[in-house]
């Protein structure tokens, strides 16, 4: 490459000319100004190898494209970081937009980590080659990985991101839009959530500035009204902002503090949009459109300062915020306080010690940084493995590309409300967070067995919201717990995901019961003993992977008890099953005799029944044990029966005793479970209620003694109920209180 080639490019029918020499001197000086031994021969290096890579390419605006690179280094050497990562950016697209140019050519002549960062800004490809949700989510996925990786990576992304924006005017509208809407929606908010406060509030603006380009105009120009405004009615002819600078010297050096820096800056018009649409304002009611930074040496000095300040003017109600005592989950630590300066302007003022501010400015890239020489080791710095660890979940735990971005949304914005554990450890939620959504952000198994929460010695439901500052101990159950009113308490959206899951474990679970119950009492009305080994062998034998999945099986009804019993015994004889309902279904009276069931104890098809017959001569049928029939002593009228083989109908009556939870939507749970089972329900009678559980008699219609079996299993699985058996009357005057006991039978 000769110099005369990296001098002049040819930019349309100009002939430019750039001295890359001159740039290349500059960024090196740039470097060594705030680190003491760079390795300048690898700067230079990569200078020149990117050149080469892209001499042929341009810009959309006809500059070389090398301009951007050279752009995006000097972005990241005015953060003061680490040569390394200059020559990163240098390389960042050597990659990605050359032919030839392989991760391991790169690995070779610059080592392993600048390959492994360059590498991982070029997996994250350029969204605009296809602008859906799922390529989004996909490349922001990618984005993730590559930052867990190696945090370097979202730093020399971050400032390419920057300096697009700085130079997208010749970008069509729909690709600028799109690149404005990518940046307002994750590279501003990630920036946020690594304490990249400066990049953060530009490539919101910019972003801004593209999107909705009448709404900031509207806004700069009420600033420049306001401001004009301000220098109209000032007596005197100095700018507001230094007036008060110089005020607060003279107010600070009087309370002895000294080597204190004072910054002032207007808010940034999006900075007042934003608080507009939030608080449903009009812009003319935005009167805090000023800020003053006060940096100081040490933090007893920040608290001086601030009693200073209140001294001095009023200040605002509910516009006190205390983030040294609370830092944000980003690492930020400062006191916010807003003043009423005079009956027109309002001044919020942000106060912090200097090794505060380094990290409320650069984040993770504090980290990175030299001061005179030396690399930084802040007290304050955000640990990089915590908000890894964040990201990291938010990949394992979304189910599917779009509850990535959602879940992403949520995550970095997850800075709203706090609140403590019992022991006083700060929690940080998003805006709306509810109980439940607390107890999930701590621990999921904490969420699941939730069931409500006390704060200063008052129990409040999963459903309440959050508010600043209150210190919540979670009520929990000694089991999984869920119902449809603790569904509508999830707000996150991780909340809603550990609910769903929760749902679907438990009804796992319930199916594995029920599958449990049916298949012993099909082995054991079979004259076959239950055991879990059984259940193995069976589960070998069907080759189904484990004993409970065949449990499962059965209890949703995949897999019938009777293929079990088949390949357990295989001798076993089984009757064919016939779908003619037989004439006569109780034989031992004649054909023409219509017996009566017992309401005192409800035979059913499969029970040992006994027949009494009454004076009239009519038959009543009873279940052999039954406990009324017992205290009869007429045995020369009981007569011995037994049931046709079947098939029956959906019409023999039986009734359960069940004690519930007192809770909404128990009884509909209860229902929906009987229906599933194919049974129908004639009559409920509740017998008594508490605050914790009420007791009920239900009646329902079966085909038979297995049919009930098999209902009450499954009913019983339910985490609702309590208890359920069935019923049987233990004595005539329960059954027919104003009958003797010959009449009643």
């Amino acid at each position: 490459m000769t110099r005369t080639e990296k001098n002049k490019i040819t930019n349309g029918d100009n002939t430019v000319e750039y001295d890359w020499d001159k740039v290349l001197e500059e960024l090196l000086a740039k470097i060594s100004s705030y680190e003491a031994h760079p390795d300048t021969e690898k700067v230079r290096e990569a200078y020149y190898f990117a050149f080469e890579c892209h001499k042929d390419q341009k810009r959309k605006s006809g500059e070389p494209y090398f301009t951007h690179l050279v752009a995006v280094a000097n972005i990241l050497a005015d953060k003061q970081l680490h040569s390394d990562i200059i020559i990163a950016a240098l390389l960042h697209d050597s990659i990605e937009d050359t032919e030839g140019i392989v991760y391991k050519s790169i690995q070779k002549k610059f080592g392993h980590e600048i390959a492994g960062i360059v590498d991982g800004v070029t997996k994250i490809t350029e969204l605009n080659l296809d602008p859906t949700v799922q390529k989004q989510a996909a490349n922001v996925q990618k984005l993730i990985v590559a930052v867990a990786k190696d945090d370097r990576v979202i730093l020399v992304k971050l400032a390419d991101r920057l300096h697009n924006l700085q130079t997208i005017e010749h970008l069509s509208p729909a690709k600028q839009r799109f690149k404005a809407k990518e940046t307002m929606e994750f590279y501003a908010p990630i920036a946020e959530l690594l304490g990249l406060r400066a990049w953060h509030d530009e490539l919101e603006d910019l972003a801004f500035e593209i999107l909705y380009p009448r709404a900031r105009q509207s806004v700069v120009k009420y600033i420049e009204e306001l401001r004009w405004t301000a220098e109209q009615k000032n007596v005197s002819t100095e700018p507001l902002m230094d007036q008060i600078t110089k005020q607060l010297e003279r107010m600070l050096l009087q309370k002895g503090l000294t080597g204190v820096r004072i910054e002032s800056r207007e808010k940034l018009p999006y900075s007042v949009w934003r608080k507009m649409r939030t608080g449903r304002k009009k812009i003319s009611s935005i009167f805090d459109l000023y800020g003053i930074r006060i940096i100081t040496r040490i933090e007893d000095d920040v608290y001086v300062a601030l009693g200073a300040i209140h001294n001095k003017w009023q200040a605002l109600p509910n516009r006190f915020k205390d983030y040294i005592s609370h830092p944000k989950p980003n690492g930020y630590r400062s006191v916010h306080t807003t003043v009423a300066y005079d009956t027109e302007h309002r001044v919020e003022f942000q106060i912090r010690t200097r090794l505060m501010h380094e990290v409320a400015e650069t984040g993770i890239a504090n980290h990175w940084q030299y001061k005179e020489g030396v690399q930084m080791a802040n007290p304050y710095m955000i640990n990089s493995s915590v908000w890894k660890q964040k990201l990291d979940n938010v990949l394992t735990e979304s189910s599917d590309k779009l509850d990535f971005l959602d879940h992403l949304r949520e995550e970095i914005n997850a800075r709203s409300v706090f609140c403590y554990t019992p022991s006083f450890e700060v929690v940080w939620l998003s805006k709306n967070a509810t109980i439940l959504d607390y107890a999930y952000e701590l621990n999921r198994d904490l969420g699941n067995r939730a069931i409500s929460a006390t704060i200063d010695g008052e129990v409040v439901q999963l459903d309440n919201q959050v508010v600043n500052g209150q210190v919540i101990n979670i009520i929990t159950a000694p089991d999984n717990y869920i119902d449809e009113k603790k569904k509508l308490c999830a707000s996150t959206k991780k909340s809603q995901r550990y609910i769903e899951e929760l749902e679907a474990e438990l009804k796992i679970d319930e199916a594995i019961q029920y599958g449990r119950n049916t298949l012993r009492h099909y082995l054991e009305d079979n004259g076959k003993v239950f055991s879990e080994k059984a259940v193995r062998t069976a589960a070998e034998i069907l080759k189904i992977k484990s004993g409970d999945e065949l449990l499962r099986r059965i209890g949703n009804l995949e897999i019938n008890s009777r293929d079990v019993l088949v390949v357990l015994y295989p001798d076993t004889s089984l009757s064919a099953p016939t779908n003619e309902r037989p004439e006569q279904l109780i034989l031992g009276i004649d054909k023409d005799t219509l017996p009566e069931m017992a309401t005192c104890c409800y035979p059913l098809p499969g029970d040992r029944i006994i027949g009494f017959q009454n004076d009239d001569n009519t038959i009543t049928v009873h279940v052999f044990d039954c406990q009324v029939l017992e205290e009869n002593k007429l045995y020369d009228r009981w007569i011995d029966l037994e049931w046709h083989p079947g098939p029956y109908g959906i019409d023999h009556p039986a009734k359960l005793d069940i004690i519930m939870s007192n809770r909404p939507g128990a009884l509909g749970e209860v229902c929906t479970a009987i229906g599933t089972m194919q049974a129908n329900i004639r009559n409920v009678v509740v017998e008594s209620r508490t605050l914790e559980s009420f007791h009920f008699l239900l009646e329902v219609e079966v085909n038979h003694l297995k049919h009930l079996y098999d209902l009450i299993g499954f009913v019983g699985s339910k985490q609702c109920v309590r208890s359920i058996s069935r019923y049987q009357a233990t004595s005539i005057s329960s059954v027919y209180p104003d009958q003797t006991l010959e009449t009643a039978l």
